[in-house]
Order: C-alpha cells, then sequence, then structure tokens
C-alpha cells in the first residue's frame, strides 16, 4: 500500500510540474546580430533591437535571456561574421546549457536610399497626371533565423526586406525610422503566425440564422498586438500616396478607414492516417475568422468563413485547432 502511495505521489508531481512547464514563457536567446559588408554597426543594433522588441512586448509568452549568459556565443559569431547565417553546431549545444528554447540570429545588410522620379497622378482623377517629382525609397534588409535548440532544427529561415516608398523629402532618418516599423511589423506578423499557442472558442456571441456569425475566442493582446497585422508607422503620413493609380485608390479607402491589414485565423481538423507504416496527418479546414476586437486576454472574431461548418463542429463536440492565416 505504502508503495502504491509513493507511486501516486510521484505521478502528481510530474503533472504538476509538465502542468507549470506548459504555463511557463518560452525563453529566446537573441544573439548579436552581425553587419554585412559595410552596414552602420548602429543599425544593427538598432535591427536587433527591433526584433527583441518583438517578444519582450510579450511576456507572458516570451522570456528573453539576459545578455550576461550570451558571452559564451561570442566566439562562434566572431568566427562566421559576414556569413550568411551566423550559426554552429556549438551554438546550439550553448543554448541548451543556458535554458534557451530558441535561438535567434541575424545579418544585416547596408540600408539602401534611391532617388527616382515618377508621374504625379490626381487622387481624384487617376487618368490625369499632374507633373513629375522626385522621391525617396529607402529598404532595409535582414537575414533572420532561428534555431530550435530541443532538436537542433532551424525553425526558420527568412530573408526580410522592408522598404519606405515614395517619401516626398530626403530626410534620411524618417526614412530609416519607417522601415525599421515596417521591419517590425514583418517580424511581429511571422512571430504570431509561428508561435501561437493554443486557442479555443469560449462561446459564441452573436447568431445570424442560426449560425454564429461572432465568437469569443482565447488569446488577447499577447498574440494579436493591436488586431491589425500591420499598423501604421512614424512617417506614413509624409510617403507620396498620389503617384498610381493603386496608390490614389488607396488614399480614397484611407479616407474611408478601410486600409488597415486585417488578421485572419484557420479553424481546421486534424484526420491521423497511417501510411506505409508511417503517421501521417491531414487538416481539413472548418472556417475562416477576422479578429475585430481584443478584449484583454480574450478577443472577439467575425466568423467570415464556414459559419454553417463551424455549428456543426462545436456541436459535435469534435476537437479541432485555430492557427493565425498566413499572409
Amino acid at each position: 500500500m505504502k508503495t502504491l502511495f509513493q507511486i501516486l505521489a510521484i505521478c502528481l508531481l510530474f503533472i504538476c510540474a509538465r502542468s507549470k512547464a506548459q504555463d511557463q514563457p518560452t525563453s529566446i536567446a537573441i544573439l548579436p546580430f552581425t553587419s554585412a559588408s559595410s552596414a552602420d554597426s548602429s543599425l544593427t543594433r538598432i535591427v536587433q533591437e527591433t526584433v527583441a522588441g518583438c517578444f519582450a512586448n510579450k511576456p507572458s509568452r516570451f522570456y528573453l535571456l539576459d545578455r550576461s549568459k550570451l558571452g559564451k556565443f561570442k566566439r562562434e559569431i566572431e568566427e562566421t561574421k559576414g556569413n550568411s547565417f551566423v550559426f554552429s553546431p556549438k551554438m546550439i549545444e550553448q543554448g541548451r546549457l543556458i535554458g534557451a528554447e530558441y535561438i535567434i540570429t541575424g545579418v544585416v545588410s547596408p540600408i539602401d536610399i534611391e532617388t527616382a522620379t515618377t508621374s504625379n497622378i490626381d487622387p481624384l482623377n487617376p487618368k490625369k497626371s499632374t507633373g513629375t517629382s522626385n522621391v525617396y525609397n529607402g529598404t532595409i534588409r535582414l537575414q533572420l533565423q532561428i534555431d530550435k535548440v530541443e532538436t537542433g532544427a532551424v525553425f526558420l529561415s527568412k530573408s526580410i526586406a522592408t522598404t519606405s516608398k515614395n517619401f516626398a523629402s530626403m530626410d534620411k532618418t524618417g526614412i530609416v525610422s519607417n522601415a525599421l516599423c515596417r521591419l517590425g511589423n514583418d517580424v511581429q506578423t511571422r512571430v504570431r503566425q509561428m508561435f501561437t499557442p493554443p486557442i479555443t472558442i469560449l462561446k459564441i456571441t452573436k447568431e445570424n440564422g442560426g449560425y454564429p456569425d461572432q465568437l469569443l475566442i482565447t488569446g488577447g493582446k499577447e498574440i494579436f498586438d493591436n488586431g491589425s497585422s500591420a499598423p501604421s508607422c512614424p512617417g506614413d503620413d509624409e510617403i507620396r500616396t498620389d503617384l498610381t493609380l493603386d496608390n490614389a485608390t488607396s488614399v480614397l479607402k484611407g479616407l474611408w478607414g478601410s486600409n488597415k491589414t486585417k488578421v485572419f485565423l484557420t479553424v481546421f481538423t486534424t484526420d491521423q492516417y497511417t501510411v506505409n507504416g508511417k503517421p501521417y496527418n491531414q487538416e481539413s479546414t472548418i472556417g475562416e475568422l477576422e479578429v475585430k476586437e481584443i478584449q484583454g486576454d480574450v478577443t472577439v472574431c467575425k466568423v467570415s468563413k464556414g459559419k454553417k461548418e463551424i455549428k456543426s463542429l462545436l456541436d459535435s463536440k469534435k476537437a479541432y485547432a485555430i492557427k493565425v492565416k498566413s499572409i
């Protein structure tokens, strides 16, 4: 009997420890970014801080390891400086030693600022040209890599280039700030898509014709940020939006407040099969949700597709999952 109680006690401790581990934030080690070619070291530092901010603003989901713990990586970073990817197997091992679950590295290229001459288009009369103007475009390029320490596998490897287009004046500070903000938006979108925690439907808050029209789901600001995948950036009002037909259209949309990039979610189920002795998972899309309002730790979504299918899914109590839709 004593042995039985001991076994039960050990199982209980294991379950509690596992539950606690699941509630803990994901630990992230961001190594010093390197500069490609003649890139400004200050720009490299600012780009790194921009990427770090995408994780630091979600303290319940991510824990950034203290920089003092990253000294062990210095030699490996110096040895691979200037390469497309700053990565070595030693980094993975050292990541395990300091408790990192993911290691982030990056290479920043020099910013490109170009001058272009373009025709002006009257936004109220797209067929009418009002002359030509000089505009200034600034591009920041980042080679970003995220490695998963547990497996040693590359979790993300992406070349990101963001451009502040069509600035009306040659204000380098403003152009760089705008491009950095756009870079942050891009990385934020990828963080949202790749590190999405489990999301569940809490309740139907509005119906239309007997089918769900609006839902309340778990996950609030720390998952969906402000509900827009591309919020406006400082200096957007400086950008010339009257230069092309597409931009002229965007001006009119902006007047009506419909120029935000929306965040969509996919509701899906997973069927498991065995093919040639190997497990095989097949996802089936049930419907689509649109983020409408962030309410603290929960979010109100509009059912944009699959109302009937989502109702059947909830009625059947079948297992499902929700993920951020790729843009």
